[in-house]
């Protein structure tokens, strides 16, 4: 809601509270507008100011309402508020306190005069949910903002902080660290500055001001970013709106010409694949990161011991390094610990070169690192990661054991595929503390991590590890129990199809061109070659499949990536994988010697080469991972659909234009998904993932959506 009252009987005061971001839903909206009119109707009031309090001035839409065009345009919409703010007869303030964002930023614009308090920053982040700001705001911006800065601010969505915002004429004031009160501060300034003006209020309507820079070199500006962001497709329709947007402000006569383009490409992206896949993504994001309720506030983690210094564990001894924590990184090999040491310095330097930690930051790592050559040196610690090795695992649980339960989990796995059950058979440890944590490469750069719960885990050990997780600044998804979790467990067969395909007579190029061509910044095997391939190969001696008795013989198998690896092409780090790579360089290159062996390895499998379509292998690589996908949900292993989403944006670099591997199989339809993958068991018969999940013939049947199947059953557990 937004209330209205007054101070001093002739300024009156529009206070937003919608505590804590102060989104602009309908009745703020409505509120807003009711504010405006009182103090308009009173012949008292001679300045009206509109503030959210200190820890934000709004963050923009409620993003719930952008579900529909409909509801975005309900009256009063944000275009009628901020209408009214300009229009006003009565000098608007805007006192920004914390974030303006989005339509937050845009009713700041529109008020005649913008006071921040030191810590504010404004910014219109609508491109990073699909959108372009809609309410004026690139057509206001580039009228107090040069047109360089106007286009960066819509085509990234950075937020400007307050300085910087006064510097570039965005704000007019940035109010002193030591003033009491950001309303009183905004009415003292606005006193002095009114008389000032020349031309009275017309002059400081935003609307109708000229633009920073002159038409010439708004249009350039333009050009140049068109040129850069090419045509509006693969994702990128909404970046070439904005430019389209900000161009109509120098090629009309007036706002209003400005205005009607920009609202034109607003309502055409709103409806958009593209759009409804970030929003989707954006709320998403938000509902994966779900912390338990626990009766007593969850215990914080402050020490970590990290075993193995090899790359993985040095990543994720940086990554806790950076949040703060006490890391005890530890090795049994001096040689292999000096070499971790090495990698992690780097690693602090290069984070600090590129301004991603502070200068202060990289030298507190310092004193937050104990490096040791025993596990005995983690035994205080609050929570242990230890690397890929069942034996090691078990181990370190035991010297841990008679730890307080009452503490943070006495183990949390560093894990990416080995089901964490047995890690606490046999060793005396409470069931209920044991996690796992599955980091992704490199763990300090990559953004995700899969908290795995046993069955067991309590609510309490699920809060300090998604606590722990939040800390580091990473996105935390709840995933469930098994091999490979939700992420590598759907990979499996992505990487499986890969393999088949390059034995049915498909090139590495072709298929890493098509995958690419669909979105995925790598294909699967430019993906294996960085990973490096010797890691799967491990994985697939730990489950006794490269011995061929071990394997189920009514399975397919494809041994193409084992002959990679025993002939030492394990990726980028040895200079030669699927692909050969120059010295110093990551540009993949043809292989000749991977022809050959991809070709000897037909004639021994008797396999007839043919040639695959690209639609084909598109459907060949994702289908197979979607229905594993929907396995995941039939078992509990992933909650909602929109967790498996998460994962593989976050963690695989799924397209986020494309929303997911769950939004998208939405997209797709589960009747075409059941239809095709028909097809795909027919001719390939010796494959059980083509087999369609229950879940998926369940909805194929009923012609329902998997995201409202799900809203359904969210509905029904409440009644």
């Amino acid at each position: 809601m937004a209330d209205y009252s007054t101070v001093r009987r002739n300024v009156g005061v529009i206070r937003l509270r919608k505590p804590p971001l102060n989104p602009l839903s309908h009745d703020v909206r409505a509120g807003i507008l009711e504010g405006l009119k009182l103090a308009q109707d009173d012949e008292a009031v001679s300045l009206i100011v509109i503030t959210g309090g200190d820890k934000a001035f709004s963050a923009g839409a409620d993003i719930k309402e952008m579900a529909s065009a409909h509801a975005v345009r309900r009256e009063p919409d944000l275009l009628t508020v901020v209408g009214a703010i300009e229009a006003c007869t009565v000098p608007v303030v805007a006192a920004i306190g914390g974030v303006a964002l989005g339509g937050g930023c845009e009713v700041a614009l529109a008020c005649h005069l913008r006071v921040a308090s030191p810590k504010a920053s404004l910014g219109l982040p609508e491109v990073l949910i699909g959108l372009l700001p809609g309410a004026g705001g690139t057509q206001r911006l580039p009228r107090l903002v040069k047109a360089e800065m106007a286009l960066s601010m819509i085509t990234t969505g950075k937020m400007i902080p307050a300085a910087k915002a006064l510097e570039a004429g965005l704000v007019d004031h940035v109010v002193g660290a030591s003033a009491p009160d950001l309303v009183e501060a905004a009415v003292s300034f606005a006193r002095r500055r009114l008389p000032q003006v020349a031309g009275g209020l017309d002059a400081l309507r935003t609307g109708g001001r000229l633009l920073k820079d002159p038409v010439p070199v708004v249009l350039a500006v333009c050009d140049a970013a068109a040129a850069k962001i090419g045509p509006p497709v693969r994702g990128a329709e909404p970046r070439w709106s904005c430019v389209e947007a900000l161009r109509a402000a120098a090629a009309g006569d007036g706002l209003a010409t400005g205005m009607a383009r920009e609202g034109a490409l607003f309502s055409t992206l709103i409806q958009s694949q593209q759009s409804r896949a970030r929003r989707h993504l954006f709320l998403a994001e938000r509902a994966a990161f779900r912390i338990p309720r626990t009766p007593a506030a969850p215990p914080k983690v402050q020490s970590v011991g990290v075993i193995g210094a090899g790359t993985m564990g040095a990543g994720i001894a940086i990554a806790f390094l950076f949040a703060g924590f006490k890391v005890t990184l530890v090795d049994a090999k001096q040689e292999n610990l000096d070499k971790g040491l090495a990698y992690l310095q780097r690693g602090v330097l290069s984070a600090a070169r590129r301004g991603k930690i502070s200068k202060k930051t990289a030298e507190a790592t310092k004193a937050l690192l104990n490096p040791a050559l025993s596990i005995d040196a983690t035994k205080d610690c609050d929570m242990t990661a230890v690397f890929e090795n069942m034996g090691l695992k078990k181990r370190t649980l035991r010297s841990s054991s008679t730890r307080c339960v009452s503490h943070p989990p006495s183990s949390c796995s560093n894990t990416s595929t080995l089901d964490i059950a047995p890690d606490c058979k046999g060793n005396h440890t409470e069931p209920s503390s044991v996690m796992g944590m599955h980091f992704f490469s490199p763990a300090h750069m990559m953004p995700l991590v899969e908290c795995v719960r046993g069955a067991d885990a309590s609510p309490l050990t699920i809060a300090v590890v998604m606590g722990a997780t939040k800390r580091l600044k990473k996105v935390g998804v709840l995933v469930g129990n098994c091999d490979g979790f939700v992420g590598n467990r759907m990979l499996k067969w992505y990487t499986a199809e890969t393999e088949f395909m390059l034995e049915e007579g498909a090139s590495p190029v072709e298929v890493d061109r098509a995958v690419k061509a669909f979105g995925m910044g790598m294909g699967p095997l430019e993906m294996s070659d960085v990973a490096g391939n010797d890691i799967s190969y491990l994985i697939k001696k730990e489950r006794g499949l490269l011995d061929p008795a071990k394997r189920n013989p009514h399975e397919r198998y494809c041994s193409l990536g084992d002959k990679l690896v025993e002939v030492g092409r394990y990726g980028q780090k040895t200079g030669k994988g699927w692909y050969d790579y120059e010295k110093g360089s990551r540009k993949p290159l043809p292989s000749p010697e991977v022809a050959a062996l991809i070709e000897a390895h037909r004639k021994e499998t008797g396999s007839r080469p043919r040639k695959i379509s690209p639609e084909e292998i598109v459907e060949r690589c994702f289908y197979a991972l979607i229905n594993e996908g929907f396995r995941c949900l039939e078992e509990g292993i992933a909650e909602h659909p929109d967790d498996i989403d998460v994962v593989w944006v976050y963690g695989y670099a799924w397209p986020g234009w494309r929303g997911g591997p769950m939004f998208w199989a939405d997209e797709v339809g589960a009747r075409t998904l059941v239809r095709q993958m028909a097809k795909y068991q027919e001719l390939l018969p010796n494959v059980s993932h083509w087999q369609p999940s229950p879940l998926l013939l369940r909805l194929a049947e009923t012609g329902q959506t998997v995201s409202a199947y799900y809203a359904n059953k969210a509905i029904n557990s409440r009644l």
